[in-house]
């Protein structure tokens, strides 16, 4: 009798799949919400370089044309763009800079145009906090307007 109760007991299976599913679900939950934190992070580093380019462009043509914007207005332009479609950056996450730089080549103004995201984290509830990406990237404008 005692040893057809130890085989049983031995050959039992049932149950051991759910006990292996809660051991491992947790695991590969955390793995999943992961790589979807890393690609998101991608995605936003990605976005930032493409809003610099798309504002050094935009403000480099509209400085050429008359010579009177304003950091802030350039930094408002950067801004607009970013929070904008395609980008649909988070307004109160970005912070957008805009700094006069010692210029390096003659006849031109130098810019540096700074950018930072703060991106939400989907792994606070296991101690990884909000990360953030910051993108710099020069713009040179002309120190006379066209057509003159």
């Amino acid at each position: 009798m005692a040893r057809n109760l130890s085989c049983r007991v031995r050959d039992d299976r049932q149950g051991g799949a759910l006990i292996e599913f809660a051991l491992a679900a947790p695991l590969v939950l955390a793995m999943l919400i992961g790589i979807l934190q890393v690609g998101g992070h991608v995605q936003n580093s990605s976005a930032l370089k493409s809003v610099a380019s798309d504002a050094a462009r935009s403000i480099a043509i509209d400085y050429q044309k008359s010579l009177t914007l304003t950091n802030l207005q350039m930094e408002e332009r950067a801004f607009a763009i970013a929070v904008s479609s395609p980008y649909m950056l988070l307004d109160e996450r970005l912070d957008v800079t805009i700094t006069d730089q010692p210029t390096r080549i003659t006849g031109a103004i130098e810019k540096k145009l700074t950018m930072t995201y703060v991106r939400p984290s989907f792994l606070g509830f296991i101690g990884i906090d909000d990360s953030t990406s910051t993108y710099s990237r020069p713009i040179f404008l002309t120190a006379t307007p066209t057509g003159a």
